[in-house]
């Protein structure tokens, strides 16, 4: 019997600092350099792994390694990942290896100043 399994998709910026041809600049987060973009499984082992200039969307990103962790574990039968992976990696996912995406959404729109803590 084969183990099934859920894979969590999720980017980081990384800033660099040398002009090269493989950097970009993330509009959103003002970051000049690359981003990558990994899945991993509950317990956090690393699945796949994608590095590419920060200029590129998440949701081209997230194909791609949503593509590479089908393709080396075929196990995998659903993933999730945040908001950024929501519209043509959900679409692509569904579309080609017929899973679903879940997106988990943020719980406060806002950011929330939390209250300074007292005798730590």
């Amino acid at each position: 019997m084969k183990s099934q399994f859920y894979a969590i998709i999720d980017s980081q910026n990384i800033k660099t600092v040398y002009a090269s041809y493989e950097r970009g600049t993330n509009g959103g987060k003002k970051v000049k350099g690359r981003k990558r973009h990994i899945s991993t499984d509950t317990e956090g082992n690393m699945l796949a792994i994608f590095v590419y200039t920060a200029n590129i969307h998440d949701t081209k990103g997230g194909m791609e390694v949503a593509s590479q962790t089908i393709y080396n574990y075929e196990s995998v039968e659903r993933f999730c990942g945040d908001e950024g992976c929501r519209g043509t990696c959900v679409d692509y996912v569904a579309r080609e290896f017929d899973m679903e995406v879940d997106i988990s959404e943020r719980i406060t729109p806002k950011f929330v100043l939390f209250p300074k803590r007292v005798g730590c």
